[in-house]
């Protein structure tokens, strides 16, 4: 798991400023809220199963993230 953390802060520390970041498949939110507290300046998080995604939800609201991280109950495909 270092490594995936690692991976999205060399993203952001290579990004701009207002950089955004699109969490495809979020599940809880683990990466979702990490991505929120490490400066990006927009989250998106995309997860298609309601029970899933209420606790999602649930995890944004905990970590003080709303604002900036926006969660959406829908899948994405093509």
């Amino acid at each position: 798991m270092q490594s995936e953390y690692a991976l999205i802060r060399g993203c952001l520390n290579n990004a701009e400023a207002d950089a955004i970041a699109f969490d495809v498949g979020a599940n809880i939110g683990l990466f979702t809220c990490y991505m929120g507290r490490l400066g990006f300046k927009q989250v998106h998080a995309f997860e298609p199963v309601p029970e899933t995604w209420c606790r999602l939800r649930q995890n944004i609201d905990e970590n003080h993230l709303a604002g900036r991280v926006f969660s959406n109950c829908v899948a994405m495909g093509e």
